[in-house]
């Protein structure tokens, strides 16, 4: 069974994924995302964000640009649209 923090890491990343997979073209810093994407999420930790958005960049389903937390911008990565449908359908 998921760990709380494992169930919102999830929650997090699809919340993510399904709002870029609406808005292909978007791209935002971390406080962006908080901010415009995830606009319920105020309760949410930078810390726990972020983690949500390495594992994201990891995998290989967002681009990243910018070296430092503050001015990293994230995106979609298009080539990845077809594995982003399958995670986001596996709910």
């Amino acid at each position: 069974m998921a760990s709380a923090d494992e169930m919102l890491q999830r929650s997090l990343q699809q919340r993510i994924l399904a709002y870029l997979m609406d808005h292909p073209g978007a791209k935002d810093t971390g406080d962006g995302i908080r901010g415009w994407w995830l606009q319920d999420a105020s309760d949410v930790t930078y810390s726990t964000l972020q983690n949500a958005l390495d594992d994201l960049a990891k995998r290989g389903w967002l681009e990243l640009r910018g070296t430092t937390g503050e001015d990293r911008m994230y995106s979609l990565n298009p080539n990845e649209a077809r594995s982003i449908a399958e995670f986001l359908e596996e709910g």
